[in-house]
């Protein structure tokens, strides 16, 4: 099933925490494309509408926390941008191919990637005390 999205118009205000998040981005890459972000933002919250975490939050604020994680890191547009969209793919009707034909071959790598890995912390590392995902790659990083 394919889904049309509609995003909002250039004349809309962005939610404050979006806003901040482009301007960290632009702080430490002038010349990054923040117009795509907004657009993955924008994207991600008309696919994620009327979603709440079991905590009552709406759904769009997970994704737009990982994407503030990955400009403190200063990471490229692209990653953030998959950042934004990660959940889309798994969590709504929204497809793989409509992400690639939206965003582009490389932001759909890395979100169909994401996918992939959640999938593993699920089939491996499911269970109350045992490693996250994150732990099992560190831990796999340094016995290598």
């Amino acid at each position: 099933m394919t889904v049309a999205l509609e995003t909002s118009s250039a004349g809309d205000q962005a939610p404050p925490a979006l806003e901040e998040l482009l301007e960290k981005i632009r702080r430490y890459n002038p010349e990054a494309d923040v117009a795509a972000v907004r657009l993955a933002y924008e994207y991600a919250a008309a696919a994620h509408e009327g979603q709440l975490r079991d905590s009552g939050i709406p759904y769009i604020e997970h994704p737009l926390q990982v994407a503030k994680t990955l400009a403190n890191l200063e990471l490229d547009t692209a990653t953030i941008c998959a950042a934004l969209l990660h959940d889309v793919v798994e969590d709504t009707s929204v497809e793989l191919a409509q992400v690639e034909s939206r965003f582009g071959p490389e932001v759909a790598r890395l979100v169909d990637g994401v996918t992939k890995l959640s999938q593993a912390e699920v089939d491996h590392w499911d269970g109350g005390d045992g490693p996250s995902l994150s732990r099992g790659i560190l831990e796999a990083e340094v016995s290598s």
